[in-house]
């Protein structure tokens, strides 16, 4: 997969940010409610954010993060709101302070020309997802134990009007084998919960996310922009 590379200076800091080029045919949305921020899409959508969590986990250059900007963000499917743009950060490589975020929520949409292009690879990631199938199918059989992820940098939230998602090299593999995995074949709206389950009953809003997936997730788009407008 091929993806656009800027060099920003936020907060006096330098920051690599990754986005999705113009090509791209997936679209997210963003909305706020029972104390989650979700992230929304559809099937394919769900499948390139796996794979942008998981080579993410990889990166080992500071300041690197992962923007899917405002032309890839539709209104949310409920209503009609518009939707923030999505902030993907490795929390043990890059430290994202507010006045970064608000600096850079300032320049979105990004309409500078890239520095340049990355060949974004996601090592280990069809091994993840045929274990999780294994242990779906027969969970007996194929029961193993794994560490808890570690999730003390873990954060999500909506300050400056962006969904940022950060968590360490563990959790975000621990996300991407879950949202790639996501189906239709025991939901209608399958989802998969950013957090972790030490966390997940007591951390607070800003430390619950959860992706969400629709078969029909651009004609619900389309049809609360049109009953909003």
């Amino acid at each position: 997969m091929k993806l656009h590379r800027r060099e920003l200076r936020l907060d006096g800091r330098d920051h690599t940010v990754i986005t999705l080029r113009p090509g791209t045919t997936a679209r997210f949305s963003t909305a706020y409610f029972l104390d989650t921020h979700h992230i929304l899409t559809d099937l394919p959508g769900a499948q390139l954010l796996a794979r942008l969590l998981w080579g993410l986990s990889y990166q080992r250059v500071p300041g690197t993060m992962v923007l899917i900007d405002l032309p890839h963000i539709d209104t949310d499917p409920f209503d009609g709101e518009p939707g923030d743009p999505i902030l993907l950060v490795p929390a043990d490589l890059t430290a994202m302070t507010r006045r970064a975020a608000a600096e850079l929520r300032r320049l979105l949409p990004l309409r500078t020309p890239p520095t340049g292009t990355v060949r974004w690879h996601t090592p280990g990631l069809a091994n993840k997802i045929a274990d999780i199938e294994a242990y779906r199918a027969n969970p007996y059989e194929h029961r193993s134990y794994e560490p808890p992820p570690d999730d003390r940098r873990m954060l999500i939230t909506g300050t400056s009007r962006m969904v940022q998602v950060a968590a360490g090299t563990d959790l975000l593999r621990t996300w991407a084998g879950g949202v790639a995995t996501l189906d239709f074949t025991y939901q209608p709206t399958p989802h998969h919960y950013l957090d972790s389950n030490a966390r997940r009953h007591w951390a607070g809003p800003w430390d619950i996310g959860e992706v969400q997936i629709f078969e029909d997730y651009h004609q619900r788009v389309a049809a609360a922009k049109a009953s909003r407008d």
